[in-house]
């Protein structure tokens, strides 16, 4: 993929790779720090520190392949982001998870409808089956900005590409 993009787009790249590895980073620490933090590891703790720790390493992964510039790279990034869009609490099942800095933007319907905000960086949660009355749902802004971000990217490479192309055919 190098050859056929401009310097620019390349700086691009590594930007949202290092964003991403950053992002994947912190959260790996975060839950070395949990784990410091934990007295007793059950083997659900055990699991569910793996699952963590894995959706961290994606990020991470992802950032190296934006970093090689590889084929995939944006692909990857695309599913990474789209992960981190949407967080939720419903029936006591929840999901949230942030590789790099969020900004949300909620409903909490535990008694009424409130409307939450939330900043931070890197965080997960994954609950099965606690909490049956907590009600959430957010919308991570940065998120979708950062896949707006690779979307963009991800044309104009495509629109680089093409252009090389049929300049390489004159």
């Amino acid at each position: 993929m190098p050859k056929n993009i401009t310097t620019e787009t390349q700086n691009e790249l590594s930007k949202l790779g290092l964003y991403q590895i950053i992002g994947g980073a912190i959260g790996i620490l975060l839950v070395l720090w949990l784990l410091y933090k934990t007295t007793d590891i059950t083997q659900l703790v055990a699991v569910l520190i793996i699952v963590m720790s894995s959706f961290f390493c994606y990020s991470i992964f992802c950032g190296i392949l934006c970093l090689k510039a590889k084929e995939t790279a944006l692909k990857f990034s695309f599913i990474n982001q789209v992960l981190q869009i949407i967080g939720f609490s419903i029936m006591g099942y929840s999901f949230t998870y942030v590789a790099g800095i969020y900004l949300t933007i909620g409903f909490d319907y535990i008694e009424s409808f409130k409307l939450k905000f939330g900043v931070g960086i890197s965080s997960l949660k994954i609950s099965l089956n606690t909490d049956p009355d907590l009600t959430r749902f957010d919308i991570n802004i940065i998120g979708i900005l950062v896949l707006i971000w690779v979307d963009r990217l991800t044309r104009k490479i495509k629109q680089e590409r093409s252009l090389r192309e049929n300049t390489d055919f004159l």
